[in-house]
């Protein structure tokens, strides 16, 4: 398999065949992108532990998977929504799959996982005399931490560690396990890359926005790069499309989503790097700053879908000034396939950060030829 014969009579001719294509995965777990498993105590003990971590962290987005010991009554219908006021309630006969789960939780901070019941790709183990782990010393694949109940680790256990113990504190030790369990959120925050949006087709402007020079000589294209990098290094990308060649920048991505505009761009980030965030900038927006930049990255929730800055026109986010999150990247794919292919509408209709800017000029497009040689005009002074 992988391969196959192009010439019977010479069977050495032969060309790699590749089932598959080779698309760059997201790094998600079980059931989610950061998963922490506890385990080696009874389910009583999991659930105080599973409150106590709630409660520290009210800011923080927490999904627990644990088990129902007590059997309710059957569901009558495929599926059900319950309003209980309180909280919302999906219930359903079909038993997930794992892929399921994964836009399920894709919104949380760390789901907490009780391990009695089911596993995820990281754990923390318990030591309690009252449940042993020597036969589930299969599931210990990534420990990170060895919280002791008991006095002791079972020699099992060392046996099975080698020299490669993990981090080890007592249960009394609450300031620790606490500041560990913040250093596990905060180290899944995704890093941001910039991607500047060139790829559009300028219909009102007449030429490509991205070649107009406002500023001392530099095209567009080559300032909004460059105000990025001065905010996140040189990962930064200029997004193209099918029909675009700039020799005179890399690195590039080109448009992988076609017919769909911005959100086609935006998309073809995520293909190529889908466990990063992204802050987008349009390319036609010769009064941005550094402070704007700087603002949205300081202003940054990575616990919600993106954050952007509110539209200077009227009260909707502006979406081509946006730091999109990994989790916004089966949500666009969701409103595409609903046959929504507008990047604004998708902040609508998602849990967002919305920032106000102080200085609005700065989130202006300029789309045709007279808003381009007032923008001239109004940025003379800058480029004396």
């Amino acid at each position: 398999m992988g391969e196959y014969y192009t010439n019977i009579q010479n069977p050495i001719s032969k060309i790699v065949h590749q089932k598959h294509s080779n698309i760059p995965k997201a790094k998600f777990g079980n059931f989610a992108r950061n998963e922490i498993v506890f385990l080696g105590t009874p389910c009583a003990e999991i659930k105080v532990i599973f409150e106590k971590i709630i409660g520290n962290f009210p800011k923080f987005k927490f999904s627990i998977i644990e088990a129902d010991h007590k059997a309710e009554e059957a569901l009558q219908t495929h599926s059900k929504y319950t309003d209980k006021i309180n909280f919302q309630r999906f219930d359903t006969l079909k038993k997930p799959l794992k892929f399921d789960f994964r836009p399920f939780f894709e919104d949380s901070d760390l789901v907490l996982v009780n391990g009695n019941h089911f596993e995820a790709n990281s754990q923390i183990v318990f030591i309690d005399a009252r449940k042993s782990l020597e036969n589930k010393l299969n599931k210990l694949t990534n420990v990170q931490l060895i919280v002791l109940i008991d006095s002791e680790i079972p020699e099992y256990l060392l046996s099975h560690f080698g020299d490669n113990l993990p981090q080890i504190i007592k249960i009394e030790q609450e300031f620790e396990f606490f500041a560990f369990i913040k250093n596990t959120i905060k180290n899944a925050i995704p890093e941001i890359y910039g991607l500047v949006l060139t790829g559009g087709k300028s219909t009102r402007m007449g030429t490509d926005k991205g070649s107009l020079t406002y500023h001392n000589g530099e095209n567009q294209n080559e300032f909004a790069v460059n105000l990025l990098k001065d905010q996140l290094g040189e990962n930064v990308f200029l997004s193209l499309n099918s029909n675009q060649f700039p020799d005179y920048f890399e690195p590039h991505i080109r448009d992988k989503f076609l017919g769909i505009g911005p959100l086609g761009g935006i998309l073809s980030a995520f293909l190529q790097f889908p466990d990063v965030a992204w802050l987008v900038v349009a390319c036609d927006m010769p009064f941005l700053t550094k402070a704007s930049i700087n603002q949205l990255i300081t202003g940054r929730n990575p616990s919600k879908m993106a954050t952007a800055f509110k539209s200077p026109n009227d009260e909707f986010p502006e979406p081509l000034i946006t730091i999109w999150e990994p989790k916004a990247y089966p949500k666009l794919l969701q409103m595409l396939a609903y046959g929504y292919d507008c990047p604004r509408k998708a902040l609508i209709n998602s849990d967002i950060e919305l920032l106000l800017n102080a200085n609005e000029k700065e989130l202006q497009n300029i789309n045709t030829v007279e808003q381009f040689e007032k923008a001239i005009i109004d940025l003379s002074p800058k480029m004396a």
